[in-house]
């Protein structure tokens, strides 16, 4: 269950961190960075907190480093492919 409960974290992650970002990569880039993130963002709290529940256990600050990191995606994302500039 971990791992589809990531998937749908990080669909909605995606969305909100496009929506921060205002990246213009549309619904599918959305989700797409959003996972990318929120499996950083998991990855990245479980080694650092040493979290006995594994790599796919689910808490609030494993979620506040998915939102970040989805949002350094979706923004390197954004500017790799030359959309930073809105002028």
């Amino acid at each position: 269950m971990g791992l589809i409960a990531w998937i749908v974290i990080g669909l909605i992650v995606g969305v909100v961190a496009n929506w921060i970002v205002k990246g213009g990569f549309g619904l599918l880039g959305s989700i797409i960075g959003g996972i990318i993130g929120a499996a950083i963002g998991g990855a990245v709290t479980n080694a650092i907190a040493a979290d006995t529940g594994g790599i796919l256990s689910l808490n609030l600050v494993s979620l506040v480093f998915s939102v970040f990191f989805a949002i350094v995606v979706v923004g390197l994302a954004k500017f790799a492919l030359g959309r930073g500039s809105d002028a």
